[in-house]
Formats: structure tokens, sequence, C-alpha cells
């Protein structure tokens, strides 16, 4: 039943002719990072928190209006 709602919901909204990779990228953060649980921070956060930026920067500059 799940999956038939779901083929009619990407029928409805254009996902079904989305068939390029639409990768997301995350950076989690802990909770309590002075909890002795909590793993260390990965060493490539800021380059990864870099590579987010230069994304959105990139999908910024082409919605922006051409002068």
């Amino acid at each position: 039943m799940g999956g038939v709602i779901g083929m009619g919901v990407d029928a409805a909204t254009g996902a079904a002719k989305d068939h390029y990779p639409n990768p997301a990228q995350f950076v989690l953060q802990p909770i309590d990072p002075k909890n002795p649980a909590t793993p260390p921070q990965i060493s490539f956060q800021d380059e990864v928190l870099r590579d987010i930026e230069a994304e959105k920067a990139k999908a910024r500059d082409k919605s922006a209006p051409m002068s």
C-alpha cells in the first residue's frame, strides 16, 4: 500500500523524473562534548564545512538574477 502511495506522490511532485544523485552533507555536533563518552571531533570537519559553504555559494550564484 505504501509503495503505491509513494509512487503517486513521486509522480505528482515530479520526483519520479529526478534521476540524478542529490547528495546531502551533514556535520553532526555532540550534545555534550565534555562527556567522556563523546568521541573526538573528526579532523576534516573544517574541510567539510568549507565544502558545504562553497556548495551553498554556488547554488546562490546559479539562482541569482543575471544583470
